[in-house]
């Protein structure tokens, strides 16, 4: 049955990018936005300064399968360790919420 009220977090898995060229998957656990919560959330996002974990901390719950429990510090050094992660983690969130997987 399709549900018409999305579950309030979802999983999706986000390439993070590796200083040796390679991409590792993180199973990030995402909070649900509407399309106008979205929206707005990226308009407020794009005006944060570099480093600023703060946006992901409004759509990042959690994670899975990671060697350490999820925490604000834990997700700073996150990206601090592995400079593309912030973005990549934005840009997987906006594809989770617009595209979904895609199958094979």
């Amino acid at each position: 049955m399709f549900k018409l009220k999305p579950a309030i977090t979802f999983v999706f898995p986000v390439e993070i990018p590796r200083a040796d060229g390679g991409e590792s998957t993180l199973n990030l656990v995402f909070n649900h936005k509407t399309r106008d919560e979205l929206q707005e959330f990226l308009e407020r996002a794009g005006k944060t300064p570099a480093g600023n974990i703060d946006p992901l901390l409004e759509v990042v719950a959690g994670w899975e399968e990671v060697d350490g429990e999820f925490s604000a510090a834990a997700l700073k050094r996150l990206t601090q360790d592995f400079h593309g992660a912030d973005a990549a983690i934005l840009q997987g969130y906006v594809q989770a919420l617009t595209e979904g997987r895609r199958g094979n």
